[in-house]
């Protein structure tokens, strides 16, 4: 682990009743002995346990149980007492996965390209089958032709240099700006050479992947049917979408009726990204969702605002124990 990894875990640590939460401090201890740094489920449930520091007054873990489906652990917030499950988003590995596989499309797209410029557009649900078609798809395409398959990849080739506004000529599935962040957008100038090897002419493959919904709600759908909610108190669902790009703005347009179809046992979805701000503070941003059709509803003082900040400077002192609830 990185200085300001360490620190960063520190400072999250100082949030958690160390009594309450002596399990889950255990299981992390134990894997920075094995592996060097906590597994992300446990560093999930650390962060989510550190963020509901802002309004919960005691959390404590709950040990599994044989045969059972027990949530993650419970606090009470104000004077309630709740239920919280905890998950993650895809791991950063996912993403830097599809740049790979972008740098190994335009490799092989470069074989077949003749059009002086190419747009290529593919969701993280395009296979190695759709990247043949894509492949086939290029081949003797002229300029202003394009080719697609919808909500999975994109080809457009044309004669503009690579300046023109790299959002013309989008498919109307293609995700909005939040959705695809510059770092998912590189371009590649291949040379087409003669049979003496003189360089007859120069095309542009421009490349942007994104991902696609099953990425913003796949970890979160794996928890809608609420199965460890005991039905007897809110039921309040925590997700880390620290390696979602743009995920706040994605969630905000497309999450409220996905959440309103979901179980009634959820009361509220918790969102968080956490990072490191002037090297001396962990800082949490979140958002909440309540869920309109939910059986019991969740604390007014979790839900009085709907997304917010927190920061833990790298200095906090530690939490005292408390009765856990």
């Amino acid at each position: 682990m990185q200085v300001l990894e360490i620190l960063a875990l520190g400072a999250a640590i100082s949030k958690v009743d160390q009594a309450g939460c002596e399990q889950l401090l255990k299981n992390i201890a134990k894997s920075i002995s094995l592996n060097g740094r906590p597994k992300a489920e446990d560093s999930a449930e650390l962060n989510s346990v550190a963020l509901l520091s802002v309004w919960a007054n005691h959390v404590r873990t709950i040990n599994t149980v044989k045969g059972r489906k027990t949530p993650d652990f419970k606090a009470v917030i104000g004077e309630i007492a709740v239920e919280c499950e905890v998950t993650n988003s895809e791991p950063k590995s996912h993403q830097l996965e599809l740049q790979n596989r972008s740098h190994d499309l335009t490799q092989r797209l470069q074989v077949v390209l003749t059009a002086p410029g190419l747009r290529v557009r593919f969701t993280d649900d395009a296979n190695e089958s759709d990247f043949c078609e894509m492949i086939s798809a290029v081949v003797g395409l002229k300029p202003g032709e394009t080719r697609e398959s919808y909500g999975l990849w994109f080809i457009q080739a044309y004669e503009t240099p690579i300046q023109a506004d790299p959002d013309a000529g989008n498919p109307v599935w293609w995700p909005k700006q939040y959705a695809q962040p510059a770092t998912f957008h590189f371009s590649f100038q291949v040379a087409h050479q003669s049979a003496n090897q003189q360089v007859t002419s120069q095309s542009t493959i421009e490349v942007n992947w994104s991902l696609s919904t099953r990425s913003y709600i796949n970890s979160l759908s794996k928890k809608e049917n609420a199965e460890q909610a005991s039905s007897t108190m809110p039921f309040i669902l925590l997700c880390d979408v620290t390696h979602l790009p743009g995920a706040f703005g994605w969630y905000n347009d497309n999450f409220p009726p996905i959440l309103k179809a979901w179980s009634q046992k959820i009361s509220a979805v918790v969102l968080f990204c956490r990072g490191i701000t002037g090297l001396d503070s962990l800082q949490f941003e979140y958002q909440i969702h309540t869920n309109p059709n939910a059986q019991i509803a969740a604390p007014e003082e979790l839900t009085i605002q709907t997304k917010g900040k927190m920061t833990i400077p790298f200095n906090s002192p530690r939490q005292t124990s408390s009765n856990a609830c």
